[in-house]
């Protein structure tokens, strides 16, 4: 997991980030609590997407879909742990960036 987390610091084409966001999200479905906790997991998910929901896509619709696509996954990743992390919290308080949109997870977010 150490590996995958560090490749999100790299620069790689859209399609291999892809991939490895979605083999975290595999991953963080789990029960890797403990490497999780040790690798810290969650923050390094929610500096990735920070960081990468800046990435500019306007000249290639293409590369727009694909970082939707990574952007969801991830949010995906992060809301799960937060959740899991937080039970009793009302998810429809929490605030997360405003620039990710949400079609990848569609009938999961709804």
């Amino acid at each position: 997991m150490e590996n995958l987390l560090a490749f999100l610091t790299q620069k790689f084409p859209l399609a291999v980030l892809n991939s490895i966001t979605a083999a975290l999200w595999a991953i963080s479905k789990g029960n890797f609590e403990k490497i999780i906790e040790k690798t810290r997991f969650d923050d390094r998910i929610h500096a990735f997407l920070e960081k990468f929901s800046e990435y500019d896509t306007t000249d290639d619709p293409a590369a727009e879909e694909e970082k939707k696509i990574i952007l969801d996954t991830c949010y995906q990743i992060y809301k799960r742990h937060e959740e899991h992390q937080q039970p009793f919290q009302d998810s429809q308080q929490v605030e997360y960036p405003s620039e990710i949109i949400f079609e990848f997870f569609n009938d999961e977010v709804r």
